[in-house]
């Protein structure tokens, strides 16, 4: 997957004001990937692909942007088993993911580059879904 370095606006408690209510500095984030998705419209095999709404990069080949959003359904199905939660982050060493759902059916996910201090940036965030929301919000 190919990366985008984008520069986003992170909460600090010494930076400017914005509309969302957050304070703001300008931070570079390292894009891997953002989709939007819903499961519900390809649910039979050969259908994949229309599930996906949105992909970035949009150079990435079909078949890896049905592979990336399978996992996600995977992960986010998993993870509903536990919690009622619209929405989560995974850290791993190299990247981090969040999936946000706005609507029934429809995910927004992200990945990142894992910046130690992007995510100390993120965890200074209330909830998690507010964190969520935030990070769709800087797109």
């Amino acid at each position: 997957m190919s990366s985008s370095k984008e520069k986003l606006s992170s909460p600090s408690p010494h930076g400017h004001h914005h509309s969302h209510g957050y304070n703001s500095r300008s931070v570079e984030v390292d894009l891997a990937s953002f989709c939007i998705f819903n499961s519900t419209l390809g649910p039979k095999e050969g259908e994949e692909s229309k599930k996906i709404l949105l992909y970035f990069p949009s150079d990435v080949i079909m078949d890896a942007q049905i592979r990336h959003v399978g996992l996600l359904e995977a992960v986010t199905k998993f993870v509903s088993s536990f919690s009622d939660k619209n929405c989560g982050s995974m850290q791993t060493s190299q990247q981090l993911h969040v999936t946000y759902q706005p609507e029934e059916d429809f995910w927004m996910a992200m990945v990142t580059g894992n910046d130690s201090n992007f995510h100390l940036v993120l965890c200074s965030i209330g909830s998690v879904p507010d964190r969520c929301l935030y990070l769709i919000m800087l797109l």
